[in-house]
């Protein structure tokens, strides 16, 4: 099974996204997961989107617990999968993704 969520997991609160990451790992031993989820909350653009999705009354709920890629590896392993790697977009279209 694939799970996948894009722009989701950081709006929930991150006591709440980590228990469904844990109930899927458990409800679905043999899955895999693929997250898209905002990080660097306090670079420039993400001082700018952070405040933006605040305004419209949508916040990052967890990226503050989550703001970078170490925190949202070992989110996952923590879950119970037995590999995370977490990468940036840019790392990602560089070719630094999982062989």
């Amino acid at each position: 099974t694939l799970i996948v969520t894009e722009c989701f997991l950081q709006y929930l609160e991150a006591g709440e996204g980590d228990a469904l990451l844990n109930w899927c790992c458990e409800a679905l031993p043999r899955s895999a997961i693929v997250s898209f989820d905002q990080i660097t909350p306090h670079d420039t653009f993400g001082r700018t989107m952070t405040a933006s999705l605040s305004a419209r009354q949508c916040p990052l709920k967890a990226i503050e617990t989550y703001p970078d890629t170490s925190s949202l590896t070992n989110r996952f392993r923590r879950a119970g999968w037995s590999f995370s790697r977490s990468l940036t977009l840019w790392d990602s279209l560089a070719g630094g993704g999982v062989p």
